[in-house]
């Protein structure tokens, strides 16, 4: 039988140019699949949801409380008014203006208490309330009827309970809103021009 001889030629390797050309393609490729992901836009519309979903918890324990009470909880807080009347009050939900939630919590209409997943001077969970009553002996408002709960959104979402905000002539941002009986007087049906010295809320386009 003969000798065969068996050859096994080895597979050239990449060149430099074809390995700069690869490692560019997967960078271009990296690029385009994180602008379409848009992680930081991703982060914000969960936080957003969760912002939501906590005003939602919000508004149901407060009207629970409402029907057990006859009255919404009361503010007890040195957080200035953003409307000049003396019948309302607002309060921002953090570490120290957050007293109206105990009530919630205590009578287990809320399981803890819920703030904002940034929680700093800007995203917050804002309360107010209208009282119904005037003591002029004591020129004191007290027996809160109505209720109103905002909170600033990161990513501009659009839908229901959404509005936009109006503040000394410029929009500033969108909020998720919700109130109970007729709307507050800082709430819109339409949106008018942003101008001036206006401050009001108004559904969002």
């Amino acid at each position: 039988m003969g000798n065969f001889k068996k050859t096994v030629s080895d597979p050239a390797g990449f060149t430099l140019i074809e390995m700069l050309v690869v490692v560019a393609l997967l960078g271009v490729l990296a690029s385009i699949t994180l602008l379409m992901l848009n992680p930081i836009g991703l982060l914000a519309k969960t936080r957003d949801a969760n912002r939501m979903n906590d005003m939602i918890a919000i508004e149901k324990a407060l009207q629970l409380y409402r029907v057990d009470h006859i009255s919404c909880p009361e503010i007890y807080s040195s957080y200035p008014d953003t409307i000049s009347q003396p019948a309302l009050r607002t309060v921002r939900s953090n570490s120290t203006e957050d007293n109206f939630v105990v009530p919630l919590v205590s009578e287990n209409r809320l399981t803890e208490t819920p703030r904002d997943p940034i929680n700093n001077a800007t995203y917050r969970y804002y309360y107010r309330i209208v009282r119904a009553d005037f003591d002029s002996d004591t020129n004191t408002w007290s027996n809160p009827q109505d209720f109103t709960i905002y909170t600033l959104l990161e990513s501009g979402t659009r839908g229901q309970n959404i509005f936009r905000y109006c503040q000394a002539g410029a929009w500033n941002g969108y909020y998720y809103l919700k109130y109970s009986g007729t709307p507050p007087t800082e709430v819109l049906s339409s949106c008018p021009s942003c101008s001036g010295a206006a401050t009001f809320f108004c559904p969002a386009p």
